[in-house]
């Protein structure tokens, strides 16, 4: 699936697809990345995958999502681990809490 297919699925959607508001912009800011060409929408996918069937996986989508952004990140040399924190730590900061 591609990025401009993710959003297409969202507007048609009925019910609110985000709980919190740091999920839409840590989805927003994937679909930037994805569109800058930093990273493929299917690597990300792949990182997505792994996460949800890892023995860290949350309960919660998005916390899912963001780790595997985050990974996709590190693993392209994208951000190192100081600011990957300091960025979530200014986006989420229940997130890691």
């Amino acid at each position: 699936m591609a990025a401009t297919d993710a959003l297409e699925l969202l507007a048609r959607e009925q019910e609110p697809v985000f709980n919190e508001p740091w999920e839409a912009r840590v989805f927003g800011l994937t679909l930037v990345l994805v569109k800058r060409g930093l990273f493929s929408y299917e690597e990300f996918r792949q990182q997505l995958i792994a996460r949800i069937n890892g023995p860290d996986s949350s309960s919660s989508y998005y916390v899912n999502w963001m780790a595997a952004l985050e990974q996709t990140l590190a693993q392209r040399g994208a951000l190192n681990s100081n600011d990957i924190e300091q960025a979530l730590a200014a986006l989420a900061p229940a997130v890691h809490a």
